[in-house]
């Protein structure tokens, strides 16, 4: 086969096999927004869960303590101001367990809203390929080009 013919060869089908690049930048468009958007859903609802557990976490040890310090074999032996570190202690985790009710509410419907983002961006990206795929098998066929 001589240079032209090849020339030639690749010029008939360099047009089936090129994807537009008006579909290609709209799918990569797409799937570029999607993708930020399930990694920035994942990154807030991953914040609350941690946060939320944390806050629980320190509810329970302060609230060992508490136990600790005001058990009857230890009363007589605390001071006075280990019991009343104790009684604060308690009272901040408290707080913090108000907070971290919220916060872990707000994780559980992050986790939901999650799962079907990423549902919907999966299904996107079908869809964009599709689409390319679509394009492509009418050109081969010598159909209307987009």
């Amino acid at each position: 086969m001589s240079d032209q013919n090849l020339e030639r060869a690749l010029r008939e089908i360099l047009p089936y096999q090129a994807i537009p690049q008006e579909t290609r930048r709209l799918g990569m468009t797409v799937v570029t927004r999607d993708r930020w958007r399930v990694r920035l859903l994942a990154f807030a609802t991953a914040l609350l869960w941690i946060g939320g557990l944390t806050a629980m976490l320190y509810m329970i040890y302060c609230f060992n303590g508490f136990v600790i310090a005001y058990s009857p074999s230890n009363l007589a032996t605390v001071d006075e101001m280990r019991l009343i570190q104790a009684k604060m202690d308690l009272h901040h985790s408290l707080n913090a367990c108000m907070l971290a009710l919220p916060a872990l509410l707000l994780a559980a419907l992050g986790t939901v809203w999650l799962v079907l983002s990423s549902r919907r961006a999966t299904l996107s990206q079908i869809s964009v390929s599709l689409s390319e795929i679509s394009s492509q098998l009418r050109r081969m066929q010598g159909g209307a080009v987009e």
